[in-house]
């Protein structure tokens, strides 16, 4: 029951940090690739006892780990979509500048090269 819910958790920060990202990321190719439990903090608390005393007692605590992640494939994919984006954006860019310079009448240095 707690880990379906950290589980659930993990998912919903997954989907939330790729739309701030705006990166596109299906849920279904997601899986789990880290899960782990540590020791947290121990609660000290009183127990009352008879004649007035007091037992001590220690309530345990457990942070609970999951790491998601996309599939190998479908990041592989988003990978290779932004690189080609890039790629035609560069090109884009390229030609926007050299336009840019041919209107203005600048012309660009000479390339240093061999004699």
């Amino acid at each position: 029951k707690h880990i379906e819910k950290v589980l659930r958790s993990a998912i919903a920060n997954a989907e939330r940090k790729a739309d701030e990202a705006g990166a596109p990321l299906d849920v279904d190719e997601l899986y789990v690739s880290n899960c782990f439990v540590n020791e947290g903090p121990r609660w000290k608390r009183l127990r009352p006892a008879p004649m007035g005393r007091a037992f001590r007692y220690q309530k345990r605590t457990a942070h609970l780990w999951v790491g998601v992640a996309e599939h190998h494939v479908a990041a592989a994919e988003r990978v290779a979509t932004n690189v080609a984006e890039a790629e035609a954006q560069k090109g884009v860019r390229g030609t926007a500048r050299r336009v840019r310079k041919a209107l203005t009448g600048k012309q660009a240095p000479p390339k240093k090269g061999k004699k």
